[in-house]
């Protein structure tokens, strides 16, 4: 019976600390769950943490009421954050931070980008899997923005990147991402984020190219979706295109993909594709025969070879190297970069792209096939 007592006391003792444990992070730490960055003319930085408010969390109730934001100022990240612990008198906890965002002017701005990077790669506390996306605008307003659903910013962001990853072929980028792509000088496309002119909505609207931390311009989402579907990095393609006197709502996922690197000078890309048309074209299915199909899929053919060549052609010619190509011939076929790229600035220029499209309809409105 003693020895029970004993055990019973020693357990009730550590539920006790425990508690005060909790009380005690609560009340001197600030848990930041996104960061927005930003650069006034003078080239101080600004800073901006959304956290949740937690006042009344505790091992008996997980209550979270909102959250917050605060912002903190300097001629460093260190500064800046500094000024935020100075505001709040709260040790900053930046272990469940899940989106960075950069303000456009930061994401266009070479020699500060470089700054806050080495920042991010030097904190210990930030995640390497946390998202990555551009705010047009101030960073600021993205993570002090208020969903109609009363969720939090975070929260609302990241599934909003997660959404348009796996939906619509914008790929997410995480901070490894853009360490790793900058580490290897491969281009890199950065979602971008717009809010409405009242800031009461938002979406992401395309991307942002940087290539070595160079700003180069902004594609819109159309534009975006190509780029990572060539690349392999998406394997959707979703879009409207006119088609006699309506318009085709299609979706094509990539089954198969396969690039050939013939020499530096020729490349080829096969695509066979498992498309879905949205929209039944005619509602008495009068049309659904084997021509009409044929003419459907030649149609689909040809208009995204179209989008995708013109893309591919325009940055080629300008010594883009929008595709990745270099790293993967210098990973796969060494004896081709070394001959034929290593000293050559421009073999882009003298670059042909061959892209096969396939489509293989497989489904329209409501019939399958």
């Amino acid at each position: 019976m003693r020895k029970f007592l004993f055990t019973l006391l020693g357990i009730l003792t550590i539920f006790m600390f425990k508690s005060c444990t909790y009380s005690l992070s609560i009340d001197t730490k600030l848990f930041v769950s996104s960061i927005s960055v930003d650069v006034d003319d003078s080239g101080n930085f600004s800073i901006n943490f959304s956290y949740p408010d937690i006042s009344e969390f505790s091992p008996e109730s997980s209550k979270i009421k909102g959250g917050g934001s605060v912002s903190g100022f300097g001629k460093t990240f260190y500064e800046a954050v500094g000024d935020i612990i100075s505001k709040t008198q709260r040790t900053v906890d930046l272990e469940h931070v899940k989106v960075i965002i950069l303000s456009s002017k930061i994401a266009k701005d070479e020699k500060n980008l470089k700054k806050f990077l080495d920042f991010l790669s030097h904190e210990p506390q930030i995640s390497r899997r946390v998202y990555v996306c551009v705010g047009d605008g101030n960073g600021s307003d993205y993570v002090t923005f208020k969903p109609k659903s009363g969720e939090d910013s975070q929260v609302f962001i990241s599934d909003l990147i997660e959404h348009n990853n796996k939906e619509n072929g914008v790929k997410s980028i995480t901070l490894n991402d853009l360490f790793d792509y900058f580490s290897q000088n491969n281009v890199v496309l950065v979602p971008l984020l717009k809010l409405n002119e009242n800031k009461t909505s938002m979406k992401i609207s395309g991307s942002y190219i940087l290539d070595d931390y160079k700003f180069v311009e902004e594609l819109n989402l159309k534009d975006t979706m190509i780029i990572n579907f060539l690349r392999g990095e998406s394997f959707k393609i979703l879009n409207e295109i006119p088609y006699k006197d309506g318009n085709i709502d299609f979706e094509a996922q990539n089954i198969n993909r396969k690039i050939k690197i013939l020499d530096s000078g020729n490349v080829i890309l096969n695509f066979d594709l498992k498309t879905i048309i949205k929209n039944c074209l005619d509602i008495n299915h009068d049309n659904l025969n084997k021509d009409f199909l044929n003419e459907i899929k030649n149609y689909l053919d040809q208009n995204i070879y179209n989008s995708s060549i013109n893309l591919v052609n325009r940055f080629y010619k300008d010594e883009m190297d929008i595709l990745n190509f270099e790293n993967y011939i210098y990973k796969f076929k060494n004896s081709i970069w070394k001959t034929k790229i290593k000293d050559q600035n421009e073999w882009m220029k003298q670059l042909e792209v061959k892209i096969n499209i396939q489509n293989n309809i497989t489904n329209i409105g409501n019939i399958s096939f």
